[in-house]
């Protein structure tokens, strides 16, 4: 089977199981926009854990009945970001052994079917890379924060970012995460109900001597 990603085309290569974990409390319209944005996605392996926490505005029934294939984790009240994303986690690694896990924030809509595949295949070419993202912009075009020290955060998109870099960390609506990563410094800490978890995770991960990459090619918006 061929398979081509940026431009390679590669023969019976064997993508690793990323698990892509989504917290929703009470957005069953956002959350679904991203769900369906997520069926352009030209990956072979993976697969969307949607972690619920204590919705009462039908977001389940909403949710399965627009993908029957996602997973959904219901909690019986809202435990907040960081606590729902570790389950999400928790989840991945022991029922569905996944390789890689992808924490979304329930906002991202993906504009490329190739997104997540540029970010892995770079991820895959270094063991020590433990975290990676690529770049998100606004619906109106204008350029979030690529990564810590981007000078450039809330300009129009002009494609200056378009790189590939090894960077200090992000504010990550959309992170992936090599498994190995997490059994060495764990899961988010949940002193954390919501930010900045993701820059103390990137903190962490560079003290056990972790890379971080970023991957410009790979362009998602949040909303």
């Amino acid at each position: 089977m061929e398979k081509k990603v940026n431009n390679i085309t590669r023969i019976d290569y064997i993508w690793p199981l990323v698990a892509i974990v989504i917290v929703n409390w009470n957005k069953k319209e956002l959350t679904g926009d991203c769900l369906k944005s997520l069926e352009m996605t030209d990956y072979d392996n993976y697969k969307i854990i949607i972690v619920d926490n204590g919705s009462t505005d039908g977001s389940i029934e909403y949710l399965k009945k627009m993908n029957k294939e996602i997973e959904i984790i219901k909690l019986n009240k809202n435990y907040g970001y960081t606590e729902g994303t570790n389950i999400g986690w928790k989840y991945a690694i022991k029922r569905l052994k996944a390789d890689y896990l992808c924490v979304m924030d329930n906002d991202i809509i993906t504009v490329q079917p190739e997104w997540l595949a540029l970010i892995i295949e770079e991820m895959e070419r270094d063991a020590k890379i433990g975290l990676g993202s690529g770049k998100h912009t606004f619906p109106d075009g204008r350029l979030q924060t690529p990564f810590l020290g981007a000078d450039d955060t809330y300009q129009m998109d002009t494609g200056k970012y378009n790189y590939t870099k090894e960077v200090g960390g992000f504010v990550g609506p959309c992170m992936l995460i090599k498994k190995n990563l997490i059994k060495k410094i764990g899961y988010y800490d949940e002193n954390f109900f919501y930010g900045p978890n993701d820059l103390d995770y990137c903190h962490r991960a560079r003290k056990e001597g972790f890379k971080i990459i970023y991957v410009g090619a790979s362009h998602s918006v949040h909303i």
